[in-house]
């Protein structure tokens, strides 16, 4: 093969590789068509686009205007949604597999929380709202996040030194719990070495040097790992408890949830929340809207100064406060104003 080709053939396939690279660091997901149909995932990604100031980007997809650009965009937050959407679907499975009892005995301030809904009661009013709390609570997720990949990398370490000890317990015949009572003896500092050089054997001792039983004594202590591991575990705990405690506190949306599941109601945000698919059919009644305006009108026209326009507009806005506004909330509710508003002044004739 002449060496042109090859240049171009071992660049070729550099790029490819690039490529593949570049490729699976994408998350695979809902595609945008397939978010905006499901309620649930069009709220929240609704939310999302809010949080990141693209609200312009929620209007220009239920107006079909996107340019080039836009579509751009649009792909780039869907990305950064699935993203935060695997962070919360790890966090949860983190979350459910800690001893929530554990947690709240580390709090005084969590503690008397749990004494009114209990222990998975607290949990459940973070755990229920997680994805909310990822998209609208950053700093209060990352928190929690952080504080559990704290006590998890503890808990890997603490496997390892059960490693560590079972093969020493193994090497010289000692049961756990009884190198574990010589770990806590308080009135010897020198139990655990006591014990493994009674468990030597005799050719060892009587043949090995002072120095060499005594460093291998001494790797065979493991009673300030064990302690210093302890001890971390405490602080992880704690650390734990004091970000779900911020949160919980801190956050009106996880609090009210938390009040309501002590009166044994639960709060659904999303029912109050409108998806991308309501958009396609107004939330009033064009017949009821006239009954209602010529009712309006009745009611103003006598008025000193009255103005058509300007009844339309007062109306328009008093109709949509009522109507609207107080059922449906969220972005989508947002995006659809306009189109409403439009859908009223329509109507009123």
């Amino acid at each position: 093969m002449p060496i042109f080709e090859k240049f171009r053939k071992a660049e070729q396939e550099e790029k490819t590789k690039a490529a593949q690279g570049a490729e699976e660091k994408k998350i695979e997901g809902p595609t945008i068509k397939q978010i905006l149909a499901d309620k649930e995932q069009s709220r929240l990604f609704g939310l999302h686009l809010e949080k990141q100031g693209h609200r312009e980007l929620g209007e220009k997809i239920k107006a079909g205007q996107l340019s080039p650009e836009e579509v751009g965009e649009l792909s780039a937050e869907r990305q950064n949604f699935l993203a935060t959407m695997e962070s919360v679907k790890t966090m949860r499975e983190r979350l459910s597999s800690k001893n929530i009892e554990e947690i709240v005995a580390s709090s005084p301030e969590l503690k008397k929380i749990a004494d009114s809904v209990g222990a998975k009661g607290l949990r459940d009013a973070v755990s229920r709202d997680l994805e909310r709390l990822a998209i609208e609570d950053p700093e209060h997720f990352k928190n929690i996040s952080g504080a559990i990949e704290n006590i998890e990398l503890t808990e890997a370490s603490i496997k390892e030194e059960d490693k560590k000890v079972s093969e020493i317990c193994r090497k010289y015949k000692i049961g756990e719990s009884e190198y574990l009572e010589a770990v806590r003896d308080k009135n010897n500092p020198n139990a655990v070495y006591d014990l493994v050089k009674s468990r030597m054997g005799r050719f060892r001792k009587i043949f090995g040097s002072k120095v060499s039983i005594g460093m291998e004594i001494a790797g065979a202590n493991r009673s300030a790992d064990i302690r210093e591991l302890s001890s971390e575990y405490d602080s992880c705990i704690s650390g734990i408890g004091e970000a779900l405690r911020a949160t919980i506190t801190d956050n009106e949306n996880v609090w009210t949830a938390l009040v309501a599941d002590l009166r044994g109601e639960r709060v659904e945000r999303s029912e109050k929340e409108m998806s991308f698919s309501e958009l396609s059919t107004p939330p009033v009644d064009g017949k009821g809207i006239q009954t209602e305006w010529q009712t309006y009108r009745s009611a103003h026209e006598k008025d000193p100064g009255f103005s058509e326009d300007q009844a339309k507009e007062d109306f328009t806005s008093e109709y949509m406060d009522k109507n609207v506004t107080k059922k449906k909330k969220g972005f989508w509710s947002v995006v659809g104003k306009a189109l409403w508003e439009s859908f009223i002044q329509g109507n009123l004739k």
